[in-house]
């Protein structure tokens, strides 16, 4: 019995990663209130294409752009997030890197 839930908790530790990156889709849904109206203005202005891909499209059917940054476990993400940092001003971003620093 020890042995079999042991084995249990260790199958759900290894697996809970995976699933966790598999099944999670909230990512660009909430935004430090200070961003947030600008963010959510970029998404749904200039980036719709990109944000119905990552919410539709099934992880393991999207395309690997090596050259942007993605990877396998950020290959639907990055899209989205490259294209609001293509659509966010200069201004913003120096904040936010500024931010990150303290």
């Amino acid at each position: 019995m020890p042995s079999f839930f042991l084995s249990f908790v260790l199958a759900i530790c290894l697996c809970w990663p995976c699933l966790a990156v598999y099944v999670a889709k909230d990512q660009f849904k909430s935004w430090y209130p200070e961003f947030g109206p600008t963010f959510e203005a970029i998404v749904e202005g200039n980036c719709p294409a990109e944000y119905e891909r990552y919410l539709t499209i099934p992880r393991e059917n999207a395309i690997i752009d090596w050259f942007t940054g993605d990877g396998n476990t950020n290959r639907l993400a990055q899209t989205v997030a490259n294209c609001i940092l293509g659509n966010t001003s200069e201004f913003i971003m120096s904040n936010m890197a500024a931010a990150a620093v303290v």
